[in-house]
């Protein structure tokens, strides 16, 4: 597992470089990032690379035994760069170029740009490929912000890739709807990208098209400098994710299938979701990652600022996303910058440069690691249940009234309340196969493709468990509504037709006796072959608010989070799905598995110490201790027990 820190020696004299490796590895860290905004100092002419300051880096590094995961810049173009063809700079969605000075200010379609980009990685590659000290590539940073440019040649290039796609202006117009308001196109060169909203905003599957260019255009940038760097390195490529759910200007699961690594960045508190971000993260590529950039102490970013990281926090927030199937942990950052736009982003060392609490917590989870290498090594998470996700539903979602404002905390909502049953959750793309699954939740599936309706049949029909909430199927690819309000094959699936919905007034909805309150959205679900599992108790659309057809469950509305809760104690038990009924408040377990072996992260983010008594024995790893019957997790605190049993003997 690689153990690190996000480094920029560039900031700082090099005769602090010395000191600075030599508390690296006092800490444990066995790998920094470096790089990642250097092209300015990697090229400081046209065609002249400087790499010696980065020679003497790798060899003060390799003393301690630190391994590189090496930048390679593409977006933050140097001032000579950009001075050879100023078209390069960004234009925003206003129509002005963005000032240069500052991160991702370069129009991702500029020639100029990319061929550079490709030349900056291939000479990179040609130098350091083969350096026994490279763990990897780092391709630039965050891409899904300022990814979008609005100047002519994006412009050009929307109207081409239009042209590809829909062949002729005719089919354009049609899928469009460009009757309406009477905007017919007769030329594809005619068609401007979605700018600013005119009255009416714009077309739906305009800016589906316009949101799947950008994510096109992304990643062809990205795969150019794979390419270079493929032909002369055989070591593993990746870069961070913004997020693995909020951030969505790009298609991830694309983004990320021609790298070798899904990473991304991971900031509890400044990011809402961040452990549900974990588990999107792992699903880009179906397996273990890297965190390259985990909080290490106060997080302030600019204007962006949250509050301090209490004592303890980090080691835990470490071990969460380690739970969660992280093999690669860097923290942000080694030292805070005296200087330009993060200065106030603490770091793991003081502004002095010297060792404070959070170096030594973070030194302190480092020797705990060191002793847990073997029983992480080969270990993954393996799942039973996932939840199905896509970018299109997402940007169709950017321009829905409702859905739109709502679709995260819907989504968290009901991965929150799984999640307290201690189980793993996987978020797949909507596309991934789904034969490994016992229950495949679709939480407002904006937009159902033919092939998750081919495997959705198919999974159905070999016994799977699907719970579809209100949401989900109602436009088509093209962000196009689909008559009947529900796609014609999930409404066959979950045998019931959807009549009006229904927004006046707050309402409950009323199964087994229990309460709970619901949204102010509520569709009236008609059953033609499903059982009413759930009704609304003050409505004047029918009543069902809940069915069940076979295997296949359909909830009408968005409940209070008590009713996802509910719901789960008995549909994981029905599914088949090993879970845990008794976790006390404020417990949450994660899982790694190894063969027969299982690591059981318990966390207790209380103010209180817990006692837990789930039926488990094995090593705790941390204590080296042994755990036989109820046992205590202090407060702030975890505990890591490994059992041989499998997860089928465990009390559930």
């Amino acid at each position: 597992m690689y153990y690190g820190a996000d480094y920029y020696p560039e900031h700082w004299c090099e005769a602090r470089w010395e000191k600075d490796a030599e508390l690296m590895a006092e800490a444990g860290f066995n790998a920094v990032r470096i790089g990642e905004f250097c092209w300015s100092r990697m090229e400081t002419e046209d065609g002249r690379y400087d790499f010696e300051w980065l020679d003497r880096i790798f060899e003060i590094l390799e003393k301690q035994g630190i391994g590189i995961l090496l930048g390679v810049p593409s977006r933050g173009a140097p001032p000579w760069l950009i001075e050879k063809d100023l078209s390069m700079i960004r234009v925003t969605k206003e129509g002005h170029r963005v000032s240069s000075g500052g991160r991702y200010y370069t129009c991702l379609s500029n020639f100029l740009l990319r061929d550079k980009a490709r030349e900056l990685a291939k000479k990179l590659a040609e130098h350091f490929g083969k350096n026994s000290l490279l763990i990897g590539w780092h391709l630039d940073n965050e891409y899904a912000v300022g990814n979008i440019c609005y100047c002519s040649l994006c412009r050009k290039k929307f109207q081409a890739y239009l042209g590809a796609k829909y062949k002729n202006i005719e089919d354009l117009n049609r899928v469009w709807g460009t009757v309406f308001w009477g905007n017919e196109y007769n030329e594809f060169s005619q068609i401007d990208p979605p700018q600013i909203d005119p009255s009416g905003g714009f077309y739906p599957a305009q800016y589906q098209d316009w949101m799947k260019f950008n994510s096109e255009n992304t990643v062809s940038l990205v795969n150019l400098q794979v390419e270079a760097l493929r032909k002369y390195s055989k070591k593993p490529i990746t870069t961070n994710a913004q997020g693995g759910f909020y951030a969505h200007t790009v298609d991830y699961f694309n983004f990320f299938k021609n790298q070798d690594i899904a990473a991304t960045i991971n900031y509890p508190l400044f990011q809402c979701y961040h452990a549900l971000e974990m588990d999107s993260v792992r699903g880009f590529k179906k397996k273990n990652f890297w965190v390259v950039e985990q909080r290490s102490s106060d997080t302030n970013f600019g204007n962006i600022a949250t509050t301090s990281s209490a004592p303890g926090m980090i080691r835990l927030w470490t071990y969460q996303a380690i739970s969660q199937g992280a093999d690669g942990i860097l923290y942000f950052r080694w030292r805070q910058c005296p200087f330009a736009h993060e200065q106030l982003h603490h770091g793991i060392l003081e502004n002095d440069g010297s060792r404070g609490r959070y170096y030594k917590e973070i030194a302190f989870t480092g020797k705990n690691l060191r002793n847990l290498q073997s029983h992480l090594k080969g270990s993954s998470v393996i799942s039973e249940v996932a939840m199905l996700t896509n970018y299109p539903s997402r940007w169709a979602l950017d321009r829905a009234p409702y859905f739109g404002k709502q679709y995260e905390q819907i989504v968290f909502s009901v991965w929150n309340a799984l999640s307290k049953f201690g189980i793993n959750i996987d978020v797949l793309s909507s596309e991934n196969d789904l034969s490994s699954c016992k229950l495949v939740i679709l939480p407002a599936l904006y937009i159902i493709t033919d092939n998750l309706i081919r495997n959705l049949n198919n999974y159905t029909k070999n016994g799977g468990f699907v719970f579809i909430t209100c949401g989900s199927g109602l436009k088509n690819e093209n962000n196009n509504v689909i008559p009947g309000t529900l796609h014609p094959a999930l409404r066959r699936l979950c045998g019931i037709e959807i009549g009006e919905s229904c927004t006046e007034e707050q309402r409950r909805i009323k199964i087994k006796g229990k309460e709970f309150d619901c949204s102010v959205l509520c569709q009236e679900i008609v059953p033609k072959k499903a059982q009413v599992l759930a009704k609304y108790n003050n409505s004047y659309i029918a009543d069902a608010a809940f069915t069940r057809n076979g295997n296949v469950f359909y909830l009408g509305t968005f409940p209070e989070d008590s009713f996802y809760s509910y719901l789960f104690s008995s549909l994981l038990k029905e599914a088949n799905v090993q879970h845990f009924d008794d976790l006390p408040e404020g417990i949450t377990l994660r899982k790694r598995q190894n063969g027969d072996k299982e690591l059981l992260f318990l966390f207790n983010e209380t103010l209180e110490d817990k006692i837990v008594d789930i039926g488990i024995e094995g090593s705790e790893l941390l204590s080296k201790s042994k755990i036989k019957g109820p046992f205590t997790i202090k407060r702030k605190n975890l505990v890591i027990v490994e059992t041989g049993r499998s997860n089928k003997e465990l009390k559930s």
